[in-house]
């Protein structure tokens, strides 16, 4: 059996754990105890025998006693498989020392033993992190960041095989981190995944999830995709967007920012010198990293570090909008549903089309509506040429006021008279957007989803507005 810890003479250590290959642990391992005089000539020799009984051992049962043989891969595999566990098991120890001792009085079922438990202590370990995570989990439109949750890790744990492949990673996730070693494989990377997401899960909870998703949607637009479709990190989104705050003199959660703050902040940064700037921005990352979470702190402090100097150099080179999730400095209402302005007539109406045809920009076109329509109906036959196309509808949506919203919603959906429930956990009941008609305008749908992300205090907001027009 494996050798007991309490067990092993006292000497003093021989090898750091610097010398040895943390992706090679165990062989390296090997190597470093032999060439210090820890493992002999007949210590090598045996530690090889019992490996490679170990081996024998693995491929039979990987070919079901059909086999001592299999193919190089194969054989590959099952080998990288057995070392895998075994590094996880040597790096547990107290010392490389003692570790080299326990090697060397292994026979080929205490290696094995020792490999698969230290990998099942690991897909144990696993396992708690996701429930953590989960019970944690943000409430945000961000969909990459919910399948992690929904698909990724649970099918990447229903099919993890941890006896013949444990080194594969066959994990389904596109939510970027902001430190993500792909150097890892298997259930180390999971689990090192897990705990990089709980501690930036920890930073954003503080944020209202509502403000997120303004910021998401600002970001969408900005790409010219969905917000809840980008591959995004949150906690960089929400780093960026706090350090701006903070500098503005607000809160770190205050992170609705506009054109025109977002401008002056730019102005008054270019207007300091280097040295004073540098000072700001620290005091800012100094407020930004919580003090009562040290592991937090310490995992983002150098991208917040990374981002202060991102913003000041974007800031310096008239670029800070780019870089932040900028609001437009004022949201045009086109039109009120109760006190409708004048209609274009026929031929500004023609004009105005003509000039959208020769605008190959969506934000040119919708900069072009917003200044030219003021009454619904026109708005209504513009969006039904069309004009524009999937996301740059939700573009122009979002720059919209409730009471435009309001009357779009009144021609797509079932607009009776809005109501709020409390359900047993005493949020909110999302409200229903019924199609009035499955053939509806080419903007129905996109307006729907669009309608969908919105807070659900302001989407009561527009259902009322759009019952009473």
């Amino acid at each position: 059996m494996i050798i007991a810890k309490d067990n092993l003479p006292a000497k003093a250590h021989t090898l750091l754990r610097a010398q040895l290959d943390e992706r090679q642990y165990t062989l390296s391992l090997i190597q470093e105890a032999s060439r210090n005089g820890l493992l002999g000539p007949d210590d090598l020799e045996r530690i090889q025998i019992e490996l490679m009984s170990a081996m024998n051992t693995i491929v039979q049962e990987y070919t079901r006693g059909q086999s001592y043989s299999v193919r190089t891969s194969d054989a590959q595999k099952l080998l990288g498989s057995i070392l895998y566990g075994l590094d996880l098991y040597f790096k547990s120890q107290a010392s490389p020392d003692d570790a080299a001792a326990i090697l060397a009085g292994s026979r080929s079922a205490d290696l094995i033993q020792a490999s698969r438990q230290a990998v099942g202590g690991q897909i144990a370990r696993c396992r708690m992190l996701l429930r953590l995570a989960d019970g944690t989990r943000l409430p945000v439109i961000l969909k990459a960041y919910h399948h992690l949750f929904n698909h990724g890790f649970p099918e990447f744990l229903a099919h993890y095989d941890d006896r013949f492949d444990v080194q594969l990673t066959q994990l389904d996730i596109d939510y970027p981190l902001l430190s993500d070693d792909m150097s890892q494989t298997g259930i180390i990377y999971a689990v090192h995944y897990l705990e990089h997401l709980l501690l930036e899960q920890a930073f954003c909870a503080v944020y209202d999830p509502d403000a997120i998703d303004r910021l998401l949607m600002i970001y969408g637009r900005k790409y010219g995709i969905p917000g809840q479709d980008l591959l995004i990190n949150l906690a960089e989104l929400l780093l960026k967007q706090s350090l701006a705050s903070l500098l503005l003199g607000r809160p770190a959660t205050d992170i609705d920012i506009n054109e025109k703050v977002c401008l002056w902040l730019e102005k008054n940064l270019q207007d300091l010198p280097d040295a004073q700037a540098e000072q700001r921005l620290a005091a800012a990352r100094e407020k930004l990293l919580p003090p009562d979470q040290p592991d937090v702190a310490d995992y983002l402090r150098p991208f917040a570090e990374l981002y202060s100097r991102q913003l000041l150099a974007a800031a310096r080179q008239n670029n800070l909008t780019a870089f932040l999730a900028v609001k437009p400095s004022q949201t045009r209402t086109v039109n009120n549903p109760v006190k409708a302005g004048r209609r274009l007539s026929d031929s500004a109406l023609r004009s105005l089309i003509d000039r959208l045809a020769d605008l190959p920009d969506v934000d040119q076109r919708i900069d072009q509506v917003l200044a030219s329509v003021h009454h619904a109906d026109d708005l209504i036959e513009l969006l039904n040429i069309p004009y524009f196309w999937d996301q740059e509808y939700q573009n122009l949506f979002i720059r919209l006021g409730d009471y435009e919203l309001a009357v779009l919603a009144k021609v797509c959906f079932d607009c009776s008279p809005a109501y709020i429930d409390l359900d047993n956990d005493g949020g909110k009941s999302p409200v229903c957007w019924q199609n009035q008609d499955d053939d509806g305008p080419d903007w129905q749908q996109p307006m729907k989803e669009y309608l969908e992300s919105l807070a659900i205090d302001r989407q009561v907001t527009i259902r009322r507005l759009a019952a009473d027009e």
